[in-house]
């Protein structure tokens, strides 16, 4: 059977009664959550604000999806931290990031992580642009002894839109030296998550590795598959890889 890897932006649970019910369902042995929420203590939902926006976030979305998915090891890292508040109005300190969760018949051998736009902030109060940006790695192996990275990422907001700037293009590049950093000789990689476009020729790709991305392709000899699966127009995305388990 493949390796089956799930990527979604998790909007900070806002379609949260959504994602719940589909990940157990959605047989990922690999999943990559971005814009994930932890307050360690606190559930329910928080309020969000950054001086645009003002939007619902799960207090700990970390725990929630934990919970959800109980035969998973999972690792949190945080971009940034900041104020929310909870439903009384009181404020708390909300950690913002990745998370990636691995099925428990997968091996998880290695971790590694890396800023690749600007270093962890703890704000006072959100801003609304220039927010650092991290990667997170996860290795793991088959039982022929073939070596998977899984590195996802969560691309820079830009309110103008989706095109390349020259500060995706740094984090591009950045990105691209992570993954150069990490990768043995013989690993298989896949990049998944918010990747721009710029993405892409940085990277450098090597036969077998795989680069996620909104919509339908092939990644290299892997003959990796994207199908889409769409509840309230929430996108997830899922890749197969041919895998020994």
């Amino acid at each position: 059977m493949p390796l089956r890897i799930a990527s979604v932006n998790a909007w900070g649970g806002r379609l949260f009664d959504e994602l719940i019910e589909w990940l157990p369902g959605s047989r990922a042995h690999i999943v990559c959550l971005q814009e994930v929420t932890r307050t360690p203590g606190l559930t329910g939902w928080t309020r969000f604000e950054d001086g645009e926006r003002t939007l619902p976030q799960r207090a700990d979305l970390f725990d929630d999806v934990c919970t959800a998915l109980p035969r998973h090891e999972a690792t949190f890292v945080a971009s940034d931290s900041g104020p929310v508040q909870d439903d009384t109005g009181v404020r708390h300190r909300q950690d913002f990031g990745l998370a990636t969760l691995v099925a428990a018949q997968m091996p998880v051998v290695e971790v590694a992580s890396a800023f690749v736009h600007g270093q962890f902030v703890d704000h006072v109060e959100w801003t609304v642009a220039d927010r650092p940006r991290i990667a997170l790695a996860v290795r793991t192996v088959d039982r022929a002894g073939r070596s998977v990275w899984v590195v996802q990422i969560h691309g820079l907001r830009d309110p103008i839109g989706k095109a390349d700037t020259p500060a995706r293009r740094g984090q591009a590049q950045r990105l691209a030296e992570f993954v150069r950093r990490i990768r043995g000789p013989r690993d298989l990689v896949v990049v998944c998550g918010a990747c721009s476009p710029a993405a892409k020729p940085c990277l450098g790709r090597q036969p077998g590795d795989s680069v996620g991305r909104k919509g339908n392709s092939r990644g290299g000899s892997m003959s990796s598959l994207i199908a889409r699966k769409t509840l309230t127009k929430k996108r997830f995305t899922y890749r197969d890889l041919p895998f020994r388990r």
